[in-house]
């Protein structure tokens, strides 16, 4: 049996967080090409490293960058995060 007043739902979403430690690279900014449909973003690479300090295991996973806060802390160095010559170590928290 049904009641139109009990038929209200709750929406539950998977979200996985994490916090790490490794390299970031490759930020650049996407735009969309004629006939797409979404907004610009900005989008990065995030190297995890994991287990033994001495020899971790990496864990590679993109990402986009969602404030403008977290932005405000990487565009300056954009040109060193997106440099083959210069790694740049940093703490994450992604969810």
């Amino acid at each position: 049996m049904t009641n139109a007043s009990n038929n209200t739902s709750t929406v539950a979403y998977f979200n996985a967080h994490t916090e790490g430690l490794g390299y970031l690279d490759n930020l650049v900014h996407v735009t969309p090409k004629p006939g797409q449909d979404f907004e610009a973003f900005w989008s990065a690479s995030f190297c995890i490293l994991e287990g033994n300090p001495q020899k971790p295991e990496k864990l590679f996973v993109s990402l986009t960058v969602p404030s403008d806060k977290a932005l405000d802390e990487l565009l300056p160095f954009v040109a060193d995060i997106n440099s083959e010559t210069t790694k740049v170590f940093v703490g994450l928290r992604l969810a």
